[in-house]
């Protein structure tokens, strides 16, 4: 499109609408390839906490520990 219009050629309202939002497209693009190793080392370790928890069911997740050992209410003063 950017060719188009280097040419001269008018573009339709979809192909406008589409070359403005480019700007914010690429910005969203680089923000997703910012969090994908991050999210894919969460991911890992989880797989990794979740394989060893089945392998030994006694370990339990900090979060189950929480949820079967709930801490107690303290009173408010």
């Amino acid at each position: 499109m950017e060719d188009v219009v280097t040419q001269g050629k008018p573009l339709i309202k979809e192909q406008e609408e589409v070359l403005c939002s480019k700007p914010s497209i690429l910005a969203l693009s680089d923000e997703l390839d910012k969090l994908q190793q991050p999210l894919a080392i969460a991911l890992f370790e989880d797989l990794q906490i979740n394989d060893t928890s089945s392998q030994n069911p006694c370990h339990e997740t900090e979060t189950e520990t929480k949820r079967n050992h709930p801490s107690p209410l303290v009173p408010l003063s």
